[in-house]
């Protein structure tokens, strides 16, 4: 086997790598992989070439060149990271036809509808024009001609880039909402994003208040796979996603990686009795001290190997500045070390609605404007 390139660092033992290029037909003692795969390393080799490596999915380990890896990557938790770059949320069809200039068929984004608060607008450029279409919610679905339904936009948005079914032409470019960058370019450039093909869902072994856990079969091994169709909290788990692969440990649930398809998968290890809505409560009571933070960073000023260690050792984030104090209190009852102590969703709600309402909090109204009609097409001057 021939390095795909030049090495450029030496790896200590445990690290994960990525490998850059395929490898199917192996010398004895060497490793065969493809593209993409992630191994972990065992020892480096007297020749400073070549490392002994175990491969994630295979389990068998063998030699392989250094030039051939590329050290997998934590995912930075950045806000400009988002799973629907292509979102640009209130703007009017004029705004967004502005911004689909200069005319390229395909070239799209999606907006929210300003006249039907709640529905969302489908803006397409084809031929010279940008073809608007009403994005309905019908039943708990989204559907622009209620003949395909979608769970979430995500899913609609990975349909029409395969087939243009009812709109005018296939989903080619999404323009990007300035500012933004895309989870799922950065989760493939660090070698988090899976492939699809390669998972086999089973039964649901699971159920939280954010979604189901399921387990599977991601090439041969066994995982237990959370799936997240909501939109906004796919988003939230994305952050959460970036800390887990920051996190690697022997006591911890391994995170394998993440597949975009129909929401967020995250795709984990599977370990026997380790999976509740209990740990969503943790994550909960996470969420919870970043809003009222006004969206800080959780566990400042503190590595991740740090808040592991104080966590375990039990320490509890302090509350925000100006955090009413049963509401910290309910952050403290979600983060109870043992999981049959936090509180179900459902009193959470209760609590937490009770405390609001105690605080005055009122909810917020929406406004209107000629942005579109009501018709599945859409079309705006």
């Amino acid at each position: 086997m021939r390095p795909c390139a030049p090495p450029q660092r030496r790896w200590a033992p445990g690290t994960q790598c990525i490998t850059k290029c395929e490898h199917t037909r192996p010398k004895p003692g060497e490793l065969a992989f493809r593209k993409g795969d992630v191994v972990t390393i065992l020892e480096a080799c007297e020749s400073k070439s070549w490392y002994r490596a175990k491969h994630h999915a295979s389990g068998q380990e063998g030699l392989l060149a250094a030039g051939a890896l590329r050290e997998r990557e934590a995912l930075s938790a950045d806000p400009k990271l988002s799973l629907m770059p292509w979102f640009h949320g209130k703007i009017s069809g004029q705004e967004a036809v502005q911004q689909l200039q200069p005319p390229e068929d395909g070239l799209f984004l999606v907006r929210e509808s300003v006249r039907h608060p709640g529905d969302y607008v489908l803006c397409v450029s084809f031929g010279r024009d940008v073809i608007h279409y009403r994005v309905l919610h019908r039943d708990g679905h989204l559907t622009i001609d209620e003949a395909a339904c979608f769970c979430n936009l995500m899913d609609m948005v990975e349909h029409y880039s395969k087939d243009k079914g009812a709109i005018c032409t296939r989903l080619v470019k999404p323009r990007r909402k300035q500012g933004t960058r895309s989870a799922e370019e950065e989760l493939a450039k660090a070698g988090w994003l899976l492939n699809l093909q390669h998972l086999t869902l089973g039964a649901q072994i699971g159920e939280g208040e954010f979604g189901a856990v399921l387990q599977g079969e991601y090439l041969g091994q066994k995982v237990a796979v959370k799936n997240i169709k909501c939109d906004v909290t796919a988003q939230a788990f994305l952050d959460e996603t970036a800390v887990m692969t920051k996190m690697q440990h022997k006591n911890l649930v391994r995170l394998l990686g993440v597949i975009l398809h129909q929401g967020l998968y995250i795709v984990m290890e599977h370990v026997s009795k380790k999976f509740s809505s209990k740990s969503d409560v943790w994550s909960f009571g996470v969420l919870l001290w970043e809003v009222f933070s006004y969206g800080r960073a959780p566990y400042p000023k503190m590595s991740l190997k740090e808040v592991s260690e104080a966590v375990e050792k039990g320490y509890r984030m302090e509350p925000p500045e100006g955090c009413p104090g049963p509401v910290h209190a309910l952050m403290g009852s979600c983060w109870e070390a043992e999981p049959a102590r936090r509180p179900p969703f459902r009193k959470l709600a209760e609590k937490l609605a009770r405390e609001l309402r105690s605080a005055g909090a009122s909810a917020p109204t929406g406004g209107q404007d000629a942005d579109g009609s009501t018709s599945p097409r859409d079309q705006e001057p």
